[in-house]
């Protein structure tokens, strides 16, 4: 089975705009498709025709630019 993971990039219209992370190919998912809840930055994993937030993902995403950012302005 395989997963594939989204990063949400922003939001337009009734759309989300997402970064297919395997590929890095920017794809439109309709809202209607998405848990409630999600924001821009949220990982989204797609499995079994679902599409659910990877909290642990997005954590790591976070803290991964919370580091660069550091790096850079210090």
């Amino acid at each position: 089975m395989e997963v594939t993971k989204f990063s949400i990039d922003r939001f337009e219209g009734d759309f989300a705009v997402c970064e297919n992370l395997k590929n890095d190919k920017m794809q439109n998912i309709h809202k209607s498709h998405l848990p409630k809840g999600c924001k821009e930055g949220d990982i989204l994993k797609y499995e079994n025709g679902t599409y659910l937030i990877d909290y642990a993902e997005t954590q790591n995403a976070k803290k991964a630019v919370s580091n660069l950012a550091n790096k850079l302005f210090k």
